[in-house]
């Protein structure tokens, strides 16, 4: 299945079903706030269209998993440290499978442009 491991919206829907299931203590928080205003940024300022439809999905996908585990503080180092490790590991299999993640997420934009 194309993208399943290429983008790393993906990897942030599994680190927060851990921690959501207390599987894991480290919260996906931080990461899944600054993942949704990539999105919209990219898409305003490099698109330059906004497509609701990804919207949609982003905010199914990265605001209500937010809005569930929203707790205060929201960073802790624990937080922190996994999403760097987890972002590193991401990079690595992407080049190990000779990868580039800017090549990825633009194709996948213009897949979502092309089909709309």
């Amino acid at each position: 299945m194309e993208y399943t491991y290429e983008l790393f919206s993906n990897w942030l829907i599994i680190w927060f079903l851990l921690y959501y299931f207390k599987i894991i203590n480290a919260s996906p928080l931080i990461f899944l706030i600054l993942a949704l205003i990539g999105v919209i940024y990219i898409q305003i300022f490099y698109i330059k269209k906004i497509i609701f439809k990804n919207i949609i999905i982003n905010v199914i996908i990265k605001l209500i998993p937010s809005i569930l585990i929203f707790k205060v503080p929201i960073i802790e180092e624990i937080d922190l440290l996994l999403g760097f490790i987890l972002i590193y590991i991401y990079v690595v299999i992407l080049l190990i499978n000779n990868k580039n993640p800017i090549d990825i997420y633009l194709k996948f934009m213009l897949k979502i442009l092309k089909n709309n």
